[in-house]
């Protein structure tokens, strides 16, 4: 076997599909790309499959895709990264689902509180609003008869 080594320039398919610039490391590939590795997977009709946590950045928005949760962070103006929404799914016998949507705790403004929690449950949905504090101060939802109910401040409203 022999390997001639390749220093610079450019690498080129002869009908143009695949062109890599070894001196910019820019690789371009002008048809369809498949790969196949074991846990990163792109098929010719483009579908993709990643095995792993997934990870969007771009300036102050993250998004991170990981063990069936998803999770949206901001950062703010101290450097950190909040999070601000938080959705997964659930349960053994069933799957439900759980959307979290957070806001900042009265008590300090960099410890993050679960705002709005949006549910479902085996019953039917449900849908809690708290206060900065954490306190639920709105609920709805569907009882275990199957009748629709809110709350508000601890108080059933008919």
């Amino acid at each position: 076997m022999s390997a001639n080594l390749i220093r610079g320039g450019v690498l080129q398919s002869t009908n143009g599909k695949f062109v890599s610039n070894l001196d910019t490391g820019v690789t371009t590939f002008n048809g369809g790309l498949v790969v196949n590795s074991d846990n990163f997977k792109i098929g010719s009709d483009g579908s993709v499959d990643i095995t792993g946590k997934f990870t969007s950045t771009v300036s102050e928005s993250k998004c991170v895709i990981d063990n069936a949760k998803i999770e949206m962070y901001r950062k703010t103006n101290d450097g950190n990264w909040h999070m601000g929404a938080f959705m997964s799914t659930w349960g053994s016998n069933n799957a439900v689902g759980r959307l979290v949507l957070y806001g900042p705790a009265a008590s300090n403004p960099n410890n993050m509180i679960a705002n709005v929690t949006m549910a479902g449950q085996y019953e039917g949905g449900a849908i809690a609003i708290s206060d900065a504090g954490g306190n639920v101060k709105v609920q709805l939802g569907v009882d275990g008869a199957g009748n629709g109910y809110v709350l508000v401040n601890g108080r059933m409203i008919q």
